[in-house]
């Protein structure tokens, strides 16, 4: 049993959501009274929240779709030029390993022969 912090009435745990202090009833009933008070703003912040997710090109300023662009850019520039030097000394690493691998190959052969 758990006691709802709005009405006072002790309920049993599945009145409640999770991790609240308020019965499911007295929250709806906050809800209602909450929307019916505060519609306008709800609605108008709920249209902007739509139009931002069916038209977010046409939303943005074209400059702010380029600055966007410009700093992906840049973003993409450093992680290719901090990448290739570690590529490269990988590169660098295995062709002398193969060169060192060859080259005992061929004393190996060598060897053989005489």
């Amino acid at each position: 049993m758990k006691k709802c912090s709005k009405c006072g009435e002790e309920k049993e745990y599945n009145y409640f959501n999770k991790s609240r202090s308020v019965c499911k009833k007295c929250r709806s009933e906050y809800n209602k009274k909450y929307r019916l008070e505060n519609i306008i703003e709800i609605t108008s912040r709920q249209k902007k929240q739509r139009d931002a997710k069916k038209f977010p090109k046409i939303i943005k300023d074209k400059e702010e779709i380029l600055k966007e662009q410009k700093e992906h850019k840049k973003y993409i520039m450093r992680k290719i030029k901090n990448i290739l030097p570690k590529k490269q000394k990988n590169i660098k690493l295995k062709t002398k390993k193969r060169l060192r691998n060859i080259k005992e190959d061929i004393k190996l052969k060598i060897e053989m022969n005489y």
